[in-house]
């Protein structure tokens, strides 16, 4: 027997492991972790993205569990234009809106959600030359959250590329009855579809904080046992763009959640998906035992 970690909860069962193409998965307990980490190698992103979303959902079909709940995606020279796919610059040759559209045509090839109900995910640009993915997959129910404040991510215009991020801004997903753990989408400075404040980081955090706000309060709405929860208690990662930006980013967060929740967020150097962003945060909020008295047992 063995156990696999699920955001803090746990799946107790028999282990099992597999490599479908350039995808490595583990599975216990009707839920599945995967990674893939692909070479570039001068090759067009969205032919690459399209293929590691294959390999992707094959290893679900190999590990029987149907649903991706949460991914994280890591592209190489996120802003620079895709050579390999267009002979000349245009607006849809950055490798973002490649991989978009990479990414899209996997999800609607195998029969996923690619629009509404799509996973959260986020994307982040690193340096090097490796297509990086990681994913959370499993057989519980889902439910996406929008975000009342911005347009789903799904329906951008097309100024933002020739297709659309397939990202839902955070997803419910149903461990157990009555909890819901609360995966947040990577979350930035963006109100309906515009990014907001350009050069500004600290009113950018205060903008993507405000957006957490947010998301939260629908997620409420949509489970009304999360009423009550706050974007302090997230287990937050924080992207910053710019390294000298750091301790602008760590102060805004302890002034709006306090010292204790800014220093127990995980603080990483990436680009974020749009040139003028320069900080994004992502997590998840673990659900909060159900008192006996709501479960219907005498206290």
């Amino acid at each position: 027997m063995a156990q696999a970690a699920r955001d803090g909860l746990w799946a107790a069962g028999p282990l099992r492991e597999g490599r479908r193409g350039g995808v490595h998965w583990r599975a216990a307990g009707g839920l599945c972790f995967g990674a893939l980490d692909q070479v570039c190698g001068g090759r067009p992103l969205a032919d690459l993205a399209r293929a590691a979303y294959a390999d992707v959902f094959a290893s679900l079909r190999d590990a029987g569990v149907p649903r991706l709940l949460r991914v994280w995606n890591y592209l190489p020279a996120i802003h620079d234009d895709d050579a390999a796919a267009l002979d000349a610059p245009s607006e849809a040759s950055e490798r973002y809106r490649q991989f978009n559209i990479g990414r899209q045509a996997a999800f609607i090839a195998e029969g996923h959600d690619a629009f509404a109900g799509s996973p959260a995910a986020c994307a982040l640009g690193v340096d090097g030359d490796v297509l990086s993915l990681r994913f959370i997959a499993g057989a519980v129910p889902t439910e996406a959250v929008d975000n009342p404040r911005q347009v789903p991510a799904w329906r951008y215009p097309g100024q933002y590329g020739p297709k659309a991020p397939t990202f839902s801004r955070a997803s419910l997903v149903d461990f157990e009855p009555d909890r819901s753990t609360l995966m947040v989408s990577g979350t930035a400075s963006i109100v309906g579809h515009g990014s907001c404040h350009p050069g500004d980081v600290r009113a950018q955090t205060r903008e993507t904080l405000a957006n957490l706000d947010a998301v939260l309060a629908q997620a409420a709405r949509q489970r009304p046992a999360l009423a009550g929860r706050h974007a302090r208690e997230l287990e937050a990662t924080v992207y910053v763009r710019h390294a000298r930006d750091l301790a602008a980013v760590q102060d805004e967060l302890a002034t709006a959640w306090g010292e204790p929740a800014a220093r127990r967020a995980v603080y990483l150097r990436a680009d974020v998906c749009r040139r003028e962003l320069l900080v994004e945060i992502e997590g998840h909020l673990d659900p909060m035992p159900v008192p006996a008295t709501a479960a219907g047992v005498a206290a």
